[in-house]
């Protein structure tokens, strides 16, 4: 067990509001690594949702976690990231991070993925939509997304969800509440857009 990982106040008012949640955990051949998300209550228009990670930098049993990092090093108060999913990968010459998160505000689902890697520390690079709420699901019917990667660099990316035009009242749409998905084969640089889901180009298990 390892305390002050997050401080409990990145309001700095003395308040309670800034709580980890939803905690991850992964690691390298040299690292252990956790990804969380805190609930920071700020000025703007949603819960304040703010994706961290953190590392031993002494390596495995080192008891010695960085100051956690930002995973969106341009996060302001109108973004609101939840449930982040984390992957780590190695492409042959060093590793490779990703994660994605469900942006309880501005909807839709931003993947982060990284640019550069040094010695424990991972940049970050611009938010990316990887399944579009607003135009292709129905908001609110939509589970957070979970990603899975392998070492060859193909991996998935996944929601359970509806499609705008289902019938989520009466279950009753070709179009059901089904897993939604998407694939990529470079390491999460870039996802599939040639599925059958119409202009989203989503995959989906059929009825």
């Amino acid at each position: 067990r390892f305390v002050n990982v997050n401080d409990g106040d990145c309001t700095g008012d003395g308040s309670s509001g800034c709580m980890g949640r939803y905690p991850s955990a992964l690691g390298t051949d040299d690292y252990p690594y956790a990804f969380w998300n805190e609930y920071t209550t700020p000025a703007g228009p949603g819960y304040g949702g703010r994706g961290y990670y953190t590392y031993d930098e002494f390596g495995w049993g080192g008891e010695s976690f960085v100051d956690p990092e930002d995973a969106d090093l341009t996060w302001n108060s109108n973004k609101d990231h939840w449930v982040g999913s984390p992957t780590v990968t190695h492409d042959g010459s060093d590793y490779v991070f990703n994660v994605v998160y469900q942006d309880w505000t501005r909807n839709n689902y931003w993947l982060f993925h990284s640019e550069a890697y040094d010695d424990g520390f991972i940049v970050f690079g611009q938010e990316s939509t990887v399944f579009d709420e607003e135009n292709c699901l129905i908001d609110g019917y939509n589970s957070a997304a979970h990603l899975s990667m392998n070492d060859d660099g193909q991996g998935v990316i996944g929601t359970i969800g509806w499609f705008a035009g289902a019938d989520n009242e009466n279950n009753t749409s070709t179009n059901e509440h089904t897993p939604i998905f998407r694939l990529t084969d470079d390491h999460g640089a870039n996802w599939s857009d040639t599925g059958e889901a119409g202009s989203c180009g989503y995959y989906y298990v059929p009825n």
